[in-house]
């Protein structure tokens, strides 16, 4: 097959195939050398874009595999592309990948003080994934990521591109949930996003506390 990446030959990206796990009741008579040699297969299903963006995988036993586009060998949660394939015997599957990629910039800016905010996180879905589902159930999908909020900064490469939900939460900011777009390409400015933080939790003062305050109080008179 071929790789194109933001419209440019994917030279160097990974693409590998995991077969989709099936439910399967426990076989007490499944060896643990079995186990090996079908981790061992797995891990041998992948292949390295050239510098025309081409690859090849063979000898892959038939079945539905997911398949992944990363720019890093081994590393899931960096995938840049991901979809699902079905493999008969003998067949050979023609591929064209074209990736589009973005990088997500956003400034987080507390509502109040309007200063950057420190802490909390941010989930992310794309919109067509995430429709009518609770961001707690956004972990399950395909497009999900998530990233810490620094310095009231926030900055996620290789996004494919499109519409996203996003949901921020932590550090004191009060559940926030919004859309925000990613287009192709490197980030040209960062979008401003405006939160509400909720105040500190007030410590109730215990009555051997307030005992304490007193005879303190005295002792000074």
């Amino acid at each position: 097959g071929n790789v194109l990446w933001n419209g440019k030959p994917g030279k160097g990206l990974f693409i590998s195939l995991s077969k989709k796990k099936q439910p399967q009741a426990p076989n007490p008579s499944s060896s643990s050398m079995a186990q090996r040699i079908l981790r061992r297969i797995s891990s041998s299903l992948q292949a390295r874009a050239d510098a025309q963006g081409n690859f090849t995988i063979e000898d892959i036993p038939p079945g539905e595999y997911n398949l992944s586009v990363s720019p890093t060998r081994g590393r899931d949660n960096a995938s840049i592309a991901k979809q699902t394939v079905s493999l008969f015997e003998g067949q050979t599957l023609p591929m064209n990948l074209n990736i589009l990629t973005g990088t997500l910039a956003l400034d987080i800016i507390d509502k109040q003080t309007n200063k950057p905010v420190s802490g909390g996180r941010i989930l992310l879905a794309l919109g067509v994934e995430a429709l009518d589902k609770e961001p707690k159930a956004w972990r399950k999908l395909p497009s999900f990521h998530q990233a810490r909020i620094r310095k009231g900064k926030v900055r996620v490469k290789n996004l494919p591109s499109g519409s996203y939900r996003y949901f921020i939460l932590g550090g004191r900011i009060k559940g926030q949930k919004g859309e925000v777009f990613v287009s192709t390409g490197p980030a040209l400015s960062p979008t401003r996003l405006q939160v509400t933080r909720m105040g500190k939790k007030k410590t109730k003062k215990t009555s051997t506390q307030k005992n304490k305050k007193k005879a303190t109080s005295k002792k000074g008179k």
